[in-house]
C-alpha cells in the first residue's frame, strides 16, 4: 500500500485514520464494559438490555462522527483529504456499530 499511494498519500491516509479513530474512540463511552458489566448482573431483560445498549453506541457513533465532520473544516487539509475521510467516517461508522 506504502509503495501505491506513494509518501505523500500514505502520510494523507494515516492522518486520515489516526483522525478518525479518535473519535470512534470518543463515542465509545464505555458502553461495551458498561453492557458486559449489567448483562453479568441481570439474566432477564437480555434483549432488552442488548437493544438499548445498541440504540446508545449507533446515536453516540453517530454523533461523535459528524463532530468529527465538523471539526475537519477547522483544519487546513485539502479538499481532496477532507472528502476521503467523509467517506472513511461512514466506513468507521459501520465498524464501530
Amino acid at each position: 500500500m506504502t509503495r501505491s499511494l506513494g509518501q505523500e498519500g500514505f502520510g494523507q491516509y494515516t492522518t486520515a485514520l489516526a483522525f478518525l479513530s479518535i473519535f470512534v474512540i470518543l463515542s465509545d463511552l464505555g458502553l461495551h464494559s458498561l453492557m458486559t458489566r449489567e448483562l453479568s448482573q441481570k439474566k432477564e431483560g437480555l434483549p432488552e438490555i442488548t437493544s438499548n445498549f445498541f440504540t446508545l453506541r449507533l446515536i453516540s457513533s453517530l454523533i461523535f462522527l459528524l463532530l468529527g465532520l465538523a471539526a475537519l473544516a477547522l483544519f487546513p487539509y485539502s479538499r481532496a483529504m477532507k472528502i476521503g475521510m467523509a467517506i472513511g467516517a461512514s466506513g468507521f461508522f459501520f465498524l464501530s456499530v
